[in-house]
């Protein structure tokens, strides 16, 4: 896959053939793109559950970590939770520029999740509201394709959001909690902060602000390990 051609026919095919898959599906045009301001032409994007359907290529030198936080927010340059075709084809160029530079490391793939990692680190405690923007940008990652409406405002989320958090996060072999688990337990912080609307069935739906919530907790746990183990802010990781 080192060529550049192939990259993009790879790509291209893959990409195309999941938002095909939506279309077949009969998901509505908001499901698969959007407008972005100040354009005139609309934009397709995937959402996280079609990522994990991104199909690696045979026989190639590339592997990329779908299940990986770093890789997928460096991934997301726009950090609205969803990935373009441009995004993908930028991320995976960056990919063989350091797999160009890098031609000493033994473990590539790990040499890179790695980089994904630090530039999530620098980004969180660099760059301004860096912490609140992966907050944000965490609710936005699980939610696309998994909202469900509540009355005014308020945004909930069905139990597939949680199922990929339970499944991205890899909750269930770092922490030994199944994923019905995980659903209880974030109903039950949703209960208790009495975010659930009464007289409704409730049982498959939690409010994004617990989403995001979790990301917080999950993004304040991240910034205090990486400092135990030594990293500061702004360092180099080229």
């Amino acid at each position: 896959m080192g060529n550049k051609a192939n990259r993009e026919k790879w790509v291209n095919t893959q990409f195309e053939k999941l938002i095909q898959d939506k279309i077949k599906a009969g998901r509505l045009p908001r499901e698969y793109s959007y407008l972005p301001p100040g354009k005139d032409t609309p934009v397709r994007f995937l959402t996280l559950t079609d990522m994990q359907k991104f199909e690696q290529p045979r026989n190639s030198d590339t592997s990329l970590d779908k299940t990986h936080l770093g890789t997928l927010f460096l991934i997301d340059k726009t950090k609205d939770g969803r990935f373009t075709l441009e995004e993908i084809l930028q991320f995976v160029d960056l990919y063989f520029e350091r797999q160009a530079a890098n031609t000493n490391t033994v473990d590539v793939v790990k040499e890179f999740q790695g980089y994904c990692t630090a530039s999530l680190w620098n980004y969180v405690t660099s760059s301004p509201k860096g912490k609140e923007t992966f907050i944000q940008w965490f609710g936005l990652l699980f939610s696309h394709g998994n909202v469900v409406k509540g009355k005014g405002d308020q945004k909930f989320v069905d139990r597939n959001a949680v199922m990929l958090i339970h499944s991205i996060l890899n909750i269930s072999k770092s922490y030994a909690i199944e994923g019905s688990q995980t659903l209880s337990l974030f109903q039950g912080v949703s209960k208790q902060k009495k975010l659930l609307p009464p007289g409704s069935r409730t049982d498959n739906i939690v409010p994004l602000e617990v989403l995001e919530n979790f990301g917080e907790e999950f993004i304040n746990g991240f910034i205090n390990y990486m400092t135990e183990l030594g990293f500061e802010p702004g360092m180099d990781i080229h």
